[in-house]
C-alpha cells in the first residue's frame, strides 16, 4: 500500500483477520466474515493510504470492507539526499492537505503544506539532526499528526572496500552505518575467481554498523573474489551511491600455514619471553605494538623487541620487572594481523591467547601468600616452587595436615583441606618445602 505499511490477511474456520506489521507482536486491524469467497487480497487502489480488500467470488470480484477509512498522516520515514536535503514521505490518509513542519524546542517551524505525500527539505546543514512531523489540515485547523522521525542530511552511503576473513567470509566497508533494516541477503552477491557465486547465510552488521560481515555457504576459491552490493541504505534511509555498487578483493591461500611454534621463558638475563614462528614473520613482528602480555590482569610493559634469527624473536619487559613463578600464567596475545614474510599467510591460530608459566627457583626460595589467609580465601599458594619442589604441612601438634607436588609454572597451591577433604580450622600451621636445591620451613596463619 502507499501507507508503506505492511499487512497480513489470515483465513481461519470462515473468518479472515487482517494485522498490520512484519514484527511480531503485529498490531490487530480487523476480524470480520469471509465466508462466500477466496481468501481475499490486499491493494491500495487509488493511492490515498486507505486499504481495500478484495474477494473473487462466482460473481466476480467483490469489494469486502474499506478500512483506515479516517485515518491521519503516518508512516513518515524521511531519506538522505546527500548533505543538505531529506525527502519526507507519508500516507495522507485522507484527501486533505498536508502540513509538513520541522520540530525544535519551542515552537515548530512550518515548511509549507501539499496535497501530496512527499517534501524535500534542502536548506539543513550536513550532519545537524532535525525532527519532522506532518499534520492534517481540515479548514484550516489541524487534525491529526503522523509520527515524529528524527533525522540528518548527510553524503549518501558509498562502498569502500571488501575484505576476506576467513575461507568462507568477507567484511565490506561502508562510508556511513547501515540501516538495521536496510539490507538483506539478496542485496548481496558473491563471485569467486571459479565463477561460481556463493549463496550468503547470513549478514551481520559490525565496527558500529559500517561493516557489513557476510558468511557464505560455501569456501572461496583462491584468487579474484568479486562482490556486488545492491540498493542498501544507510541509518538516515540514504540509498547507496551508485545503488549497485561492487568492488574486488582476493583470497590468497598461502602454500604454508603460519603460527607460533613456541613461546617460553628467556632463560637469561635480561628478563622476557622468546617466541618461535614455524615461518619467517614479517618486519612488524619486531614492534612492540604487536605483542600484549598481561599477568593475573594487569598488564606487563614491554620495553623492546629484537630479532634472534629469521624465526626467533625476543620480548623484553621494562627493567626492574621480574618474571614472577606464582603458578599464575602469562598471558601472551600477537596482534592477529601478523602476517609470514614470504606470501602474507594469517596466522593460523591468530586471536588465541598463549599461556606461559614462569618455573620458580626452588625450596630456599618458597613463600605462602597470601599469609596469613583470610576468610575471604579459598587458598594460599606456595610460590617460586621448581619443578621437583614437594611441601608438607603440619599442625602445631606434628600431625601431617597436607601433602603437595608437581608444581605447576612455580606455584604450589594449597586448597585449605585436610588429606580426607575436611576444610583445615584457624590456627597456625608449619610447612617444610624441598628439592634438589635445598629446604625451606616456614608458617602460614589461616583466619576463618
Amino acid at each position: 500500500p502507499a501507507s508503506g505499511d505492511a499487512y497480513v490477511v489470515l483465513a481461519h474456520e470462515g473468518h479472515v483477520y487482517v494485522t498490520r506489521g512484519e514484527v511480531e507482536p503485529r498490531e490487530h486491524v480487523s476480524v470480520f466474515d469471509g465466508a462466500g469467497g477466496e481468501l481475499p487480497a490486499i491493494a491500495d487502489f487509488d493511492d490515498d493510504g486507505r486499504v481495500e480488500l478484495v474477494s473473487s467470488t462466482a460473481d466476480g470480484a467483490r469489494l469486502l470492507r474499506f478500512f483506515e477509512d479516517v485515518r491521519g498522516p503516518h508512516s513518515l520515514r524521511s531519506e538522505s539526499l546527500g548533505a543538505n536535503a531529506l525527502r519526507l514521505t507519508w500516507a495522507s490518509g485522507s484527501a486533505t492537505p498536508s502540513r509538513v513542519q520541522r520540530l525544535a524546542p519551542g515552537d515548530p517551524v512550518t515548511l509549507g503544506e501539499t496535497s501530496a505525500h512527499v517534501w524535500v527539505d534542502s536548506t539543513l546543514q550536513a550532519f545537524m539532526p532535525a525532527m519532522y512531523q506532518i499534520h492534517a489540515v481540515e479548514q484550516g485547523e489541524l487534525r491529526g499528526a503522523s509520527n515524529v522521525v528524527q533525522a540528518q542530511a548527510q553524503p549518501r552511503p558509498r562502498l569502500r572496500a571488501a575484505y576476506v576473513t576467513s575461507a568462507s567470509s568477507l567484511r565490506l566497508r561502508f562510508s556511513n552505518p547501515l540501516h538495521a533494516d536496510g539490507f538483506a541477503t539478496r542485496r548481496v552477491r558473491v563471485r569467486d575467481a571459479d565463477g561460481m557465486e556463493h549463496a550468503i547465510v547470513s549478514l551481520t552488521l559490525s565496527e558500529h554498523d559500517r561493516s557489513l560481515d557476510v558468511v557464505l555457504a560455501g569456501a572461496l576459491a583462491c584468487g579474484t573474489v568479486d562482490v556486488e552490493a545492491d540498493s542498501l541504505r544507510d541509518d538516515q534511509w540514504g540509498l547507496l551511491d551508485p545503488p549497485q555498487s561492487a568492488t574486488r578483493t582476493t583470497r590468497t591461500c598461502p602454500v604454508a600455514s603460519f603460527h607460533v611454534a613456541r613461546i617460553e621463558p628467556r632463560a637469561q638475563a635480561p628478563a622476557g619471553f622468546r617466541l618461535e614462528f614455524n615461518r619467517a614473520p614479517e618486519a612488524a613482528a619486531l614492534e612492540v605494538a604487536t605483542y600484549e602480555v598481561r599477568w593475573n590482569g594487569a598488564p606487563v610493559p614491554l620495553q623492546s623487541v629484537q630479532a634472534v634469527d629469521a624465526r626467533r624473536v625476543d620480548l623484553f619487559v621494562t627493567p626492574g620487572t621480574t618474571l614472577q613463578g606464582f603458578g599464575i600464567a602469562y598471558e601472551v596475545r600477537i596482534d592477529a594481523a601478523l602476517r609470514a614474510a614470504d606470501d602474507g599467510a594469517l596466522q593460523e591460530d591468530a586471536g588465541r591467547v598463549h599461556r606461559v608459566y614462569v618455573q620458580g627457583q626452588g625450596a630456599p626460595q618458597v613463600f605462602a601468600y597470601p599469609n596469613p589467609a583470610k576468610a575471604s580465601d579459598d587458598a594460599i599458594v606456595f610460590a617460586d616452587a621448581a619443578q621437583d619442589t614437594r611441601i608438607r604441612i603440619y599442625n602445631l601438634e606434628g600431625e601431617l595436615v597436607r601433602e603437595l607436588d608437581d608444581s605447576r609454572g612455580g606455584g604450589l597451591r594449597w586448597d585449605l583441606r585436610h588429606r580426607d577433604g575436611r576444610p583445615v580450622s584457624s590456627g597456625v600451621y608449619l610447612f617444610v618445602a624441598r628439592d634438589s636445591r635445598g629446604t625451606m620451613r616456614g608458617r602460614v596463619a589461616i583466619l576463618r
